[in-house]
Parts: structure tokens; C-alpha cells; sequence
């Protein structure tokens, strides 16, 4: 599966119930958006790392909460993989390792529960992103896992409407100097039209 193009963009702030907190927005552009794409594509073939990480589709949206010498933090964050060991997530800031702190899901009702773990390390990504790896203890990563499995994000449609998205820009690349003929053209059009047709 390429985990590239299945990723939700949409990261306004998340809602907190704390005004004294400190607000991390995940600020991306379109340039970060394709070379955290492009991250997630090298991924999914690293067959080592796939085979430790669960299936979860990349992209699902996170809170972390965690603490520093000015206070309270929370900030947003995206999924980059997950295992019963601990999550990547990208995020907007740095975070020390050794930090504890929560990961708070905010379910389909409203209704948010936190994950606790602790910050293994954390690395600069690209511009003001930032990769953390973060630990979990086994019986709280599976509630997790758990929990975005269960989410409302489209899966399966969605991972085969991307895929034949990608069969016909792979399909259009050679032509792009020469032009396509009349029959290819209606092809791609057929292609196109049953995607958007499809439930």
C-alpha cells in the first residue's frame, strides 16, 4: 500500500479545554506535505519496519501534552507509524527525550482519553517540523492501535481510489512531451470517471 497520498492535510488546531496551556499549532505547506509524502512512500518498503509497525493508515491526528520549565504544552501532531512499543509522530516543536508525555485521541463522541509515554528522541524533519519517537507501554499501545483502527477515517475506498489515481498519473508520464492519442485519452477518461463513480 503507499501510505503517500493517504494522509488527511486538514491540521487546524485541535480543540483543548485548558486557555492556560501553550498551543503548538502542526503548521504545513505544501512542500512539507510532500516530503513528509515522500518519508511515508520509503516507509512503506523498508519490509523491516513495516512488518514491526501496525497497519494504521498515516495521517490520523494525535494531541500531545506534555511539560517544560514555562509550563503546560499541547500540540498537534500526525502519525508517521505505530507499534505495541511506542508511535513516530511528526510535530511542530522539539521535545527532550526522556520527556513524559500524553497522546490524547479525540474520539468519534467527543469524548478524549491520553495515552501516556515518554519521549525516546526527537530529530528535525524539515522546516519547523520535527520527528519524535515515543515510548508506550504494550497494554496502552494496543488501546491505542485499537482506537484509530476503530476511527471513522475511510480506508479501503479511499487506498483503492488512490491507487487508481496513481495507475493513470503513471499511465499519462510518457506522454507528456508527445501527447496522447485520441483512443488512450478515452481510456484515462473511463479510468477517471469510474473512480469518482465508485462508493
Amino acid at each position: 500500500m503507499d501510505s503517500g497520498l493517504s494522509v488527511d492535510w486538514d491540521c487546524s488546531p485541535l480543540p483543548t479545554s485548558d486557555t492556560n496551556q501553550l498551543r503548538i499549532p502542526l503548521r504545513l505547506n505544501k512542500s512539507i506535505a510532500q516530503q513528509i509524502s515522500k518519508q511515508q512512500i520509503e516507509d512503506a518498503r523498508q519490509t523491516v519496519r513495516k512488518s514491526q509497525s501496525q497497519n494504521i493508515e498515516p495521517g490520523k491526528r494525535l494531541i500531545v501534552e506534555f511539560e517544560r520549565s514555562d509550563g503546560k504544552v499541547v500540540a498537534d501532531s500526525i502519525i508517521r507509524d505505530i507499534s505495541d512499543e511506542g508511535a513516530g509522530l511528526w510535530i511542530g516543536c522539539f521535545i527532550h527525550p526522556n520527556t513524559k508525555c500524553w497522546l490524547t485521541l479525540p474520539s468519534t463522541h467527543g469524548a478524549e482519553f491520553a495515552i501516556e509515554g515518554t519521549v525516546r528522541w526527537c530529530k528535525h524533519f524539515t522546516h519547523s517540523i520535527h520527528e519524535i519517537g515515543i515510548q508506550l507501554r504494550r497494554e496502552e499501545a494496543k488501546i491505542l492501535i485499537e482506537a484509530l483502527e476503530s476511527s471513522d477515517t475511510p480506508k479501503a475506498a479511499t487506498v483503492d481510489v488512490q491507487a487508481g489515481i496513481r495507475a493513470i498519473i503513471l499511465a499519462l508520464k510518457p506522454h507528456c512531451e508527445t501527447g496522447l492519442s485520441a483512443e488512450d485519452t478515452d481510456k484515462l477518461c473511463e479510468q477517471l470517471t469510474s473512480l469518482l463513480i465508485s462508493p
